[in-house]
């Protein structure tokens, strides 16, 4: 809970992040991935709407997707905000996460 909390603007009950300019970046992009993910999941009709008629597939297809962007990227992206507002980006670890996540 401390977590999510910390993801909202007016939530950060730590204080100052070390380097808010980049926090803030992180924390936008983990709050834009959960709305992202959360309108593939539970939209009635494909937000691009590549197709006319959605088939079981695609719907499926759909679905998976808003839950690997909710449940995976969303989810580095929060622990690179953490990096972040501790200023500890430059630790090994921060380094390979940020890799991995211009991968995925």
């Amino acid at each position: 809970a401390a977590d999510a909390a910390a993801l909202l603007p007016f939530g950060d009950a730590d204080g100052e992040d070390a380097d808010p300019l980049v926090s803030t970046f992180y924390r936008g992009s983990t709050i834009i991935g959960l709305l992202v993910g959360a309108s593939f999941i539970f939209s009635p009709v494909s937000p691009i709407s590549i197709f006319d008629e959605e088939s079981a597939a695609t719907l499926m297809l759909r679905q998976d997707f808003g839950f690997y962007v909710c449940f995976i990227v969303a989810a580095v992206e929060a622990r690179l905000f953490r990096f972040a507002a501790a200023g500890e980006l430059s630790a090994p670890r921060a380094k390979a996460l940020n890799v991995l996540a211009g991968l995925v």
